[in-house]
C-alpha cells in the first residue's frame, strides 16, 4: 500500500507505464466528473505512484539521451493512492509553452513536445470495473512535495 511520506520528503522515484488518453478516459469513467484532455498525461500502476502531497512534482521522461519534464503531478483517484485501474493524471508541460513564455519574466526555457512511442489503438469503454493498463512507454517519476519546492525558492 502506498502511504504519504512525512514532510519534508526525500526525493522518490519509480518507473511506471504511460496510459493513452482514450484508455485513461475509459478507466476514469466509473469515477465520474473526470475529463481527460490533450493537456494531460496519464501514467501509473497499482501500488506505485503519486499520493497526497505530491501535487506539483515532476513527471520526467527520457527522449533520446535527454531527460525532459513531460508533466506536472495533478491528481489521482479519490479512492486512494496508486489504485489499480486508475492511472495518475499529470499536466502536459508542452501544452503550456505559450503561457509560460508570456507570463514568466526572463523565461529562457526550451520546450519539447511530449510524444510516446505507442497509441491507444481501438479502445472501447466497458462497464466492467476491472481495467488493464495499456503500456505505451515507461517513464521515471520523481516525487517532490510542494513544501520542498517552496523551500528551494
Amino acid at each position: 500500500m502506498t502511504e504519504p511520506l512525512p514532510a519534508p520528503q526525500t526525493l522518490q522515484e519509480v518507473e511506471i507505464p504511460v496510459v493513452g488518453s482514450s484508455q485513461c478516459t475509459c478507466q476514469y469513467k466509473p469515477v465520474g466528473g473526470v475529463t481527460i484532455t490533450k493537456q494531460m498525461i496519464c501514467a501509473g500502476r497499482a501500488d506505485k505512484g503519486i499520493c497526497q502531497g505530491d501535487s506539483g512534482g515532476p513527471l520526467q521522461c527520457k527522449q533520446g539521451s535527454v531527460w525532459v519534464q513531460a508533466g506536472i503531478t495533478s491528481f489521482g483517484t479519490s479512492l486512494g493512492c496508486a489504485k489499480e485501474g486508475f492511472p495518475e493524471v499529470y499536466s502536459r508541460v508542452s501544452e503550456f509553452h505559450t503561457w509560460v513564455t508570456e507570463n514568466v519574466e526572463g523565461a529562457a526555457i526550451g520546450f519539447v513536445t511530449f510524444s510516446s512511442n505507442g497509441t491507444d489503438g481501438n479502445v472501447t469503454c466497458t462497464s466492467s470495473a476491472t481495467f488493464q493498463f495499456s503500456l505505451v512507454s515507461n517513464f521515471i517519476i520523481l516525487f517532490t512535495t510542494l513544501i520542498t519546492h517552496l523551500q528551494s525558492l
